[in-house]
């Protein structure tokens, strides 16, 4: 009997996508290796920030690092509109991905009619930035100096507690926002590495990361497909 019509199969609608790009698993190396993925690419989630958890459906505060495949290029609005988390590499007119046959492991799982496969994946083996930079050298410096100097949980309670009208906490985190700013104008201005590549060595900014708490127009995250 041949049963093929009974067989699940991806309808191409492209709701996987437009969630957001997949985060990075160690088995998504190779795909570093060979350029399909470049760091211009990727997005890191540094911990302690807020962040929608695709898989539970819930807002939660991630507890640990990790990097992923950014959005579309391009700011909400008009033009913009349904895709402001679509993953960089999905093709909207065609309602294809534009590397589909070296797609990262979380789409290779995905299955929106049957999630057990990216459910077992998701938390597995994640990469971070450790994974991917050097961290014999200066640039890993750098990134540390930025992880400590600026902690993302630090500005996310400051933002809570400025949201809540802690003035003092206001102030803090505006200071801290501030800093976090000049140093990546500093950073940029400093070294010949493309802008492109910022939101991977520092993640996004404390303004971008604490907007959704502070209710100030920004960019927002969802975490993964």
């Amino acid at each position: 009997m041949d049963t093929r019509k009974n067989t699940p199969a991806c309808l191409r609608c492209g709701a996987c996508c437009l969630r957001g790009g997949p985060a990075l698993h160690q088995e998504d190396l190779p795909l570093l290796a060979a350029g399909t993925l470049a760091r211009a690419h990727l997005l890191t989630l540094r911990a302690g920030e807020p962040v929608f958890e695709n898989v539970a459906q819930v807002m939660t505060t991630l507890h640990s690092e990790l990097v992923k495949v950014a959005w579309l290029p391009g700011e909400p609005g008009a033009a913009n509109q349904g895709k402001a988390f679509a993953c960089r590499f999905y093709a909207p007119e065609e309602s294809a991905c534009l590397i589909h046959e070296t797609r990262p492991a979380e789409c290779r799982a995905l299955f929106c009619q049957d999630t057990a496969a990216i459910e077992a994946l998701y938390a597995r083996d994640r990469l971070t930035r450790a994974h991917i930079v050097d961290t014999r050298g200066s640039l890993w410096e750098i990134v540390s100096f930025h992880e400590e100097s600026f902690p993302a949980a630090t500005a996310t309670a400051l933002a809570r507690a400025s949201a809540r009208g802690d003035r003092i906490a206001a102030r803090e985190f505006e200071a801290l926002a501030d800093a976090e700013r000049r140093f990546r104008e500093a950073f940029a201005a400093r070294t010949a590495l493309p802008p492109q590549e910022l939101e991977f060595y520092f993640g996004r900014s404390l303004a971008q990361v604490c907007a959704p708490l502070l209710g100030t127009p920004s960019l927002g995250e969802k975490k993964s497909g």
